[in-house]
């Protein structure tokens, strides 16, 4: 019985070659048909010549880093950063403790079919329910950016890690629910 052992690359890879060429040595002793005796011979001095190579180059192409991201177009970047700077910020107060000016005037033009006080409240709470980006509820005193084309409002750390998330990749800021620009 003759067995092959190869000792180059890791232990899978030695291992690996070892078997195939070992079994085809086996299948060539025990008496293969002779027909197939040179190709079995053929198909095993390749085997041990190319595996190490292709499994070298398998586990190389396993481990390369992923390719790096475009350049970020650094003038578009600042231009986003500053948009975002612009934005007008305001900080979350209950319903109950802002006056009815002031509710109409956070509420907008939402605050049009709004009547009576609790009206505007309900609306208010609607509006407010939580943070798209973070499915936070809005807590007293939190600071949110009220974004100018569509209103939509998002905690001041998450639209702008958003933003500049989208600026970094090339891509103009876009609102998180409505794809309106910033």
């Amino acid at each position: 019985m003759v067995f092959f052992f190869y000792a180059g690359g890791n232990g899978a890879q030695g291992a690996l070659v070892s078997v195939a060429v070992s079994a085809g040595l086996m299948l060539l002793q025990r008496g293969a048909p002779e027909h197939l005796v040179p190709l079995l011979t053929c198909g095993l001095v390749i085997a041990a010549v190319a595996a190490p190579t292709i499994l070298e180059s398998l586990r190389t192409a396993a481990t390369a880093p992923p390719p790096r991201p475009p350049p970020r177009d650094e003038r578009a970047f600042a231009q986003a950063v500053e948009r975002v700077r612009k934005m007008r910020t305001e900080i979350y107060k209950e319903p109950r403790h802002l006056s009815v000016a002031e509710l109409r005037r956070r509420l907008g033009s939402k605050a049009r079919a709004c009547l009576e006080r609790r009206d505007l409240e309900k609306a208010f709470a609607d509006r407010f329910d939580c943070c798209a980006i973070c499915s936070e509820t809005w807590e007293s005193d939190d600071v949110y950016r009220v974004l100018p084309r569509c209103g939509h409002c998002f905690h001041v750390e998450c639209i702008d890690r958003w933003a500049l998330l989208s600026a970094g990749r090339g891509k103009r800021p876009t609102c998180p629910l409505c794809n309106a620009q910033l």
